[in-house]
């Protein structure tokens, strides 16, 4: 193998030097270049990691979010119908009483001038009465003089009371 070896113009010491050299170079290159390189793409490769997992918790943290956020929208329109709705059903209370009062001061208003308008026919009727007996009791007086009258007076106001009675 010597003489193989020689003939392609192979020596010995230069191989082994050579070879010696190549495993120094890939020790150096190794210890100084490839594990710092690693340890980089290690560190990045964990960064990565970490954002993708940070990235996807934050994407659950907005899901959660949004539902909580529909849930009280949700919760806050049904609170806002029954609000309404409570305000009308108040409201439309509040418009029958005042339409109950308005009425019912209607009526005693109307019971009260109908009152009024029965005294004052009363007391109008008192009076033309009064003043008719005035009438006829002079009118009888000039017709058949003054003294014989006063029983007559009488007779006609307790016959005007009588009617008014």
């Amino acid at each position: 193998m010597g003489e193989t070896l020689k003939e392609f113009g192979i020596q010995w010491p230069l191989l082994v030097a050579s070879i010696l050299n190549f495993l120094i170079l890939l020790f150096l290159l190794k210890k100084f270049l490839y594990q710092p390189i690693l340890k980089v793409l290690d560190e990045r490769k964990e960064i990565i990691a970490k954002s993708i997992e940070n990235a996807e918790a934050i994407e659950n943290e907005r899901v959660e979010m949004e539902a909580r956020v529909k849930s009280s929208l949700r919760l806050a329109n049904s609170e806002a119908a029954k609000i309404i709705n409570q305000a009308h059903k108040t409201a439309e209370k509040a418009k029958d009483e005042i339409m109950d009062t308005a009425h019912r001061q209607a009526e005693k208003m109307l019971e009260r001038a109908k009152s009024e308008i029965a005294q004052e026919r009363q007391d109008t009727v008192k009076a033309i009465r009064k003043e008719t007996a005035g009438l006829i009791s002079n009118a009888l007086r000039k017709i058949v003089g003054k003294s014989q009258l006063t029983d007559e007076d009488k007779i006609i106001k307790e016959t005007l009371e009588t009617i008014d009675g």
